[in-house]
């Protein structure tokens, strides 16, 4: 999978070009390889990351505090297969109560971290896609300021359509869906 994003504000200075190649068990999402380009003010990062889930550690190369291997968590994900284990667990637990939480741990550049979900509420969205019946889930990490909302088309297999990035409570960027390709 691939996510290139580019703002749509022009005064919003980043850009960040993620690949994922993952396995699908049937069961879970398991990251193979992450790959990263980030441009965010005037700070680049361009690096990799290696899952080995029969020696259960990661390795990374380029932009990273080391080089050298880190121990895996469990169902450890990528920012980009993160998006797919969300969809299969909001399909495969539907429908989730309001305020029922859930974490993943996620890989990033520069750490692990674990970020924690829950489920906020049904929202109809208006997209470009047309009007979609969508699950609100509210994402935020141990210790950040930031945190996100995140629209998942319920009658779309759980597809990501919304992303909204807040840093204390005032939203600072956003992201719609604007078409899918077959």
């Amino acid at each position: 999978a691939h996510m290139h994003v580019v703002p749509r504000f022009p005064f919003i200075p980043f850009e960040y070009d993620e690949k994922s190649l993952f396995y699908d068990s049937g069961e879970a999402i398991q990251p193979l390889n992450f790959s990263f380009k980030w441009r965010e003010k005037k700070e680049r990062l361009t690096g990799a990351v290696h899952f080995d889930w029969k020696k259960q550690q990661r390795s990374a190369s380029g932009h990273s505090p080391s080089n050298d291997p880190v121990a895996l968590l469990p169902l450890s994900q990528d920012k980009v297969s993160l998006v797919f284990q969300l969809s299969r667990h909001l399909e495969r637990n539907a429908p989730l109560s309001s305020g029922t939480k859930w974490s993943h741990s996620v890989i990033e550049a520069k750490k692990q971290k674990t970020y924690v979900f829950e489920t906020l509420q049904e929202e109809q969205l208006s997209t470009p896609l047309g009007e979609l019946r969508t699950l609100k889930i509210k994402q935020s990490a141990t210790g950040s300021t930031r945190h996100s909302h995140l629209w998942f088309a319920i009658d779309k297999q759980y597809l990501l359509v919304k992303i909204a990035q807040y840093k204390q409570d005032s939203l600072i960027g956003y992201t719609l869906i604007h078409k899918l390709k077959p």
